[in-house]
Order: C-alpha cells, then sequence, then structure tokens
C-alpha cells in the first residue's frame, strides 16, 4: 500500500496541518461533513476554531454548504483541487448526492473519527492493492459491480459499497483482522445488509479472521443481523478447521466431492442430504481451483487424506458487532434535494 501523505499538499492551499488534515480524511471518507466532525476531529466544543475553518473554505469555494432544514446544515466538500491533492481525482464524492447517500456518508466519517487509532484504507485502490498482492486473494473473490460510465465505458469496480474498512492491530490473543463496516442510513428490512454480504461474500471465506460492523443510529436491527450472519455462516464446530478453500472444513468439502460425483455420474439417484451439500457447495466450491482439484480427485491424482492435510490448516473467523453512532443529523429533508 501506498504511504502517501496528502496533509502538507493541503496546507499548501493555504490551511493549518489540523484542517489540512481533517479535508484529508472527508476526502478520502465522505465528501460532506458536519461542523460538529471537525470539533470531532479536534477533540474540541463548538468553537472560533470550526467557524475560522469553515469560513475561509467557503471563500476559497472548496466547500459548499447545503442548507436543511431546522437551521441545519451539510457542508460539501465539492472542489476538485482537494482531492487532487489527496491523490484520488477521479472521486465522485464532490458531486451532489441523494439524501440518503449524504446521510451514509456522514455516518462513515463519524465511524472513522470515533476510531482514530485504527488503520483505514483511504482509496479504493488501497483496497484493491492490499487484497489482491498483500493478502493474494483473486479478482474473482474480491465485491465488484460491473458498471457503463460516459467516461470509463464498461468497467468493474471493485469495492463498490465505499463504507470503511480497517485493519485491526494484531494482540496476544488476537491475530490481525479485516474490519469491514456496513452502514445503516435508516433501512427499513435488511435486504441492503443481505446484498453487502452477497457481494462480500467470497473475500470474508477467504480471510483467516475478520468482523463485519453494523453502524447505524439505533439497535433496532442488531439482533436480526446477527441471525442473518448466522445462517450465512455457521459456525465450525470445535473439532473442525478451515483452509480458505474449503471454508465450511475440508470434510464438508469431502462429501461435496462424493455428491458431485454421484450426480454427474448418474448411475445412482443422490440422496436428500446429497443433494443438500450439492447445492450448498455449488455456491461455495464454484473457482477454477476447485474444479481441478475435483477433476485430479476424480482420476485419483489425489487422495482424500492428502486433501485432508492440504485444506485443514486454518480456521476461518467471521464476527459481527453492532456500533451505534451517537450524534445529531439533519432531519425532515433538505431545502436544497440532492441528486443520485
Amino acid at each position: 500500500m501506498s504511504a502517501f501523505d496528502p496533509i502538507p499538499d493541503i496546507e499548501r492551499l493555504g490551511y493549518t496541518p489540523r484542517e489540512a488534515g481533517f479535508l484529508a480524511l472527508v476526502a478520502a471518507h465522505s465528501g460532506f461533513f458536519l461542523g460538529r466532525h471537525f470539533n470531532h476531529y479536534l477533540h474540541k466544543e463548538d468553537g472560533g476554531l470550526a467557524h475560522s475553518f469553515l469560513t475561509k473554505a467557503l471563500k476559497k469555494k472548496h466547500v459548499q454548504l447545503l442548507p436543511f432544514e431546522q437551521r441545519r446544515f451539510v457542508f460539501h466538500l465539492c472542489s476538485r483541487i482537494p482531492y487532487r491533492r489527496c491523490g484520488i481525482t477521479e472521486s465522485q464524492d464532490r458531486r451532489i448526492k441523494s439524501d440518503q447517500t449524504i446521510k451514509t456518508m456522514l455516518l462513515s466519517l463519524d465511524y472513522v473519527l470515533d476510531h482514530p487509532h485504527q488503520h483505514f484504507f483511504r482509496t479504493k485502490q488501497q483496497k484493491l492493492e492490499y487484497f489482491r498482492d498483500m493478502l493474494h486473494i483473486s479478482l474473482d473473490e474480491l465485491p465488484s459491480l460491473d458498471l457503463v460510465t460516459p467516461t470509463a465505458g464498461k468497467h468493474r469496480c471493485y469495492f463498490p459499497d465505499r463504507f470503511p474498512i480497517s485493519i485491526l492491530r494484531e494482540t496476544e490473543t488476537q491475530p490481525r483482522r479485516i474490519s469491514l463496516c456496513f452502514v445503516d442510513d435508516g433501512i427499513e428490512t435488511l435486504g441492503p445488509l443481505w446484498r453487502f454480504w452477497l457481494r462480500h461474500e467470497q473475500v470474508l471465506r477467504s480471510l483467516p479472521s475478520s468482523e463485519i460492523v453494523y453502524v447505524a443510529e439505533t439497535r433496532r436491527h442488531f439482533l436480526d443481523a446477527g441471525r442473518m450472519l448466522s445462517r450465512a455462516f455457521p459456525r465450525l464446530d470445535t473439532t473442525t478447521f478451515a483452509a480458505r478453500e474449503c471454508p465450511r472444513g475440508v470434510h464438508h468439502f469431502l462429501s461435496y466431492l462424493e455428491a458431485r460425483q454421484i450426480f454427474e455420474e448418474g448411475l445412482v439417484s443422490p440422496t436428500f442430504e446429497q443433494s443438500r451439500i450439492l447445492t450448498e457447495g455449488r455456491n461455495i466450491y464454484k473457482t477454477v481451483a476447485h474444479d481441478h482439484l475435483f477433476d485430479a480427485w476424480m482420476n485419483d491424482d489425489i487422495t482424500d487424506d492428502e486433501i485432508v492435510a492440504r485444506y485443514s490448516e486454518k480456521r476461518i473467523n467471521i464476527s459481527i458487532r453492532g456500533y451505534v453512532i451517537r450524534a445529531a443529523f439533519p432531519q425532515n429533508g433538505p431545502k436544497y434535494r440532492g441528486v443520485e
């Protein structure tokens, strides 16, 4: 990952080091902020420093003011210049977003500010380089969406959700973990969370240890989200170990190989349990590597014991926790209504 520090370059625009640090944080994680966010960054109460900073940023036209109801305001980092100084010239955050997207970005910024000691990825490119080059996870396993834009044409966008992702520090009792956030901007159902998990399922199964942080204003969906995760990623029993290629344990994979053999040979009808494992396994063991392993197993080029020896190495640990943002946000719709 790049160790590029954009703060000195932003300082040259006429900002103090603390103001430049805050703008770099906004450019990387939200594009939008409230006055209280700047005070939170400085660990100070509302006062003259925030007024001086906002007056300066507005005068330079790096920031614009979006008035909401109830005499509330959202500040938008709209100028291309700060984004360019941060190395993210193509960021779409400098464009006006919908009210719902702005709310999501404000919540994301709150979470990042609440965790100053975590290492957050600043850009999609940083995320891509770390997961692909450092963790050696294939592109097929990374969350992505196929997009069509006037400038780039048809292309694949990795880590499209833009939610915060961080690396948790390794401790004596806890190995290094990847923390992925899902930000709830007031959803009525857990459909968006389920789609988030579907996009991230393969990368979560590829990580030895990870957590999903459900970020919201209330605890309303926390219990149901935990239940959903339990169904998506059942806990392995205490004697089962899993490698990346066999996320539910190597013996589950061997059962899948047997079920697939019965189905493809067609000599006998599979049992109900074999049909269940086959259906379940097709959603898990679907890479080219799994197909090659099946072919080798069918040709007796690799035995059950060799598969067990090769893939019974690491335990996969996936957890979920809720995090409540206890702060005020503009409500009841803005006077200035954004667009997608």
